[in-house]
């Protein structure tokens, strides 16, 4: 649900803190004034798909008994109940609201929950967008409302793609999705894509032109900076980082920050393996360039790799100038 205020919030979720209360009082045996099994869409929500989650006005003794529409039961004076936020004279008693909210609290934590049985009086509760994998090609139905991992865990049952991950580019970006507030950015009509962490890293190691989609998704998450440690994504980004085109360091040092968050004695062995044909040039491309993101690099290689220290007093020795020029 979304709630207009904390006042509204606090009426759902009171009942959840009673439960303790109620059992204790009556044991797991539902009071006989109430039927046991009550659908708990019709407790929660009113024909017209209304929220219920407004306390009832206090009425006298000498007003008519109100009746639930949940059990069909009257209830009297000082009776709490519970009704409609639209005023559709929809009332509901306070056993059956209580327990159709902890039924459905339950089933939300469990993964069962369908909304769609209580219908929705928010349009932004749930997103609609084209999803591909492979040649399959599917409009999916995300919800607001559910936690991200498990949508996307029955996400890639339904595609039969394990442990996938949920993309979106456009032009020259490259989002991996993650939240439900990623999805609720993108427009409507945006195109996403399912692929494994192998397939995805492979694709945009093999394609030379592909840093900025490479390093976004390296910095993603620590599962796919994994992945492209386990592809030799560090060599790509030294290929980079001592390319003769300085456009591409900043981009290439940020890509090794992310893989040095990551596995850090298999990225040290790594570059040790790689040293003697990157570490010269590696080492005189970082102590030249003042880019954002190169400083880390430098210190890191330095306080990880004792032969960086070597690579990094011969390259100063060899700069016009010295350690003069550097300190400069």
């Amino acid at each position: 649900f979304r709630f207009a205020t904390s006042n509204e919030a606090i009426g759902f979720l009171q009942p959840l803190a009673d439960q303790n209360l109620l059992l204790r009082a009556k044991g797991t045996t539902p009071s006989p004034e109430c039927p046991a099994a009550v659908p708990h869409h019709s407790a929660l929500r009113c024909p017209e798909g209304h929220a219920i989650h407004r306390k009832g006005d206090p009425f006298g003794w000498w007003q008519d008994k109100k009746t639930c529409h949940a059990c069909n039961r009257s209830f009297g004076p000082h009776t709490s109940y519970w009704r409609c936020t639209h005023n559709c004279k929809y009332n509901v008693c306070h056993h059956c609201f209580q327990m159709a909210a902890c039924n459905e609290a339950q089933q939300m934590l469990e993964g069962s929950y369908d909304s769609t049985e209580c219908g929705s009086d928010s349009a932004e509760s749930t997103m609609d967008f084209r999803v591909s994998s492979g040649a399959s090609v599917e409009t999916w139905h995300f919800w607001a409302h559910r936690p991200w991992p498990m949508q996307l865990e029955q996400l890639a049952k339904a595609f039969e793609v394990p442990h996938a991950v949920l993309i979106h580019s456009q032009g020259l970006e490259l989002e991996v999705i993650q939240s439900i507030s990623q999805l609720q950015a993108l427009p409507g009509t945006a195109q996403l894509t399912l692929e494994t962490p192998e397939a995805l890293l492979a694709q945009l190691l093999r394609d030379t032109t592909a840093l900025r989609h490479l390093v976004s998704t390296l910095c993603a998450s620590e599962e796919l900076a994994a992945e492209g440690i386990r592809q030799d994504a560090l060599r790509s980004l030294l290929m980079h980082l001592t390319d003769a085109d300085s456009s591409t360091v900043p981009l290439a040092a940020a890509g090794l920050c992310a893989l040095f968050k990551c596995q850090v004695g298999t990225v040290r062995a790594q570059l040790l393996d790689l040293w003697p044909e990157f570490g010269t040039p590696l080492m005189s491309c970082l102590m030249r360039d003042s880019s954002d993101g190169v400083a880390p690099v430098l210190m890191w290689l330095l306080q990880e790799l004792e032969i960086a220290v070597d690579t990094f007093h011969k390259v100063a020795v060899e700069l016009e100038g010295g350690y003069l020029t550097l300190s400069r």
